[in-house]
């Protein structure tokens, strides 16, 4: 896999990760209140989230979100 691409893959696997602090720090004047653009970003990475499980669960555990975005399979490796 070439660099561009596992730097794509990784991108994309955390982004729930970062928009989720985005969401909660970054956007925030004030960290005692929660803001409605606040609540929108937890409900997209909420929603990312289950669609990263749904294309798990279709793929029966094969591939995630992100090895689609960026055509990869994960193979196991068996160490004799």
């Amino acid at each position: 896999m070439s660099f561009t691409r596992a730097l794509l893959r990784t991108a994309i696997k955390l982004s729930p990760w970062e928009l989720v602090h985005v969401s909660m720090f970054a956007l925030s004047d004030d960290l005692s209140q929660v803001a409605p653009i606040q609540i929108t970003g937890l409900v997209v990475v909420n929603v990312l989230l289950l669609f990263y499980l749904a294309v798990l669960a279709i793929t029966k555990g094969r591939r995630s979100a992100h090895d689609l975005f960026v055509n990869t399979v994960v193979e196991p490796v068996y160490i004799r």
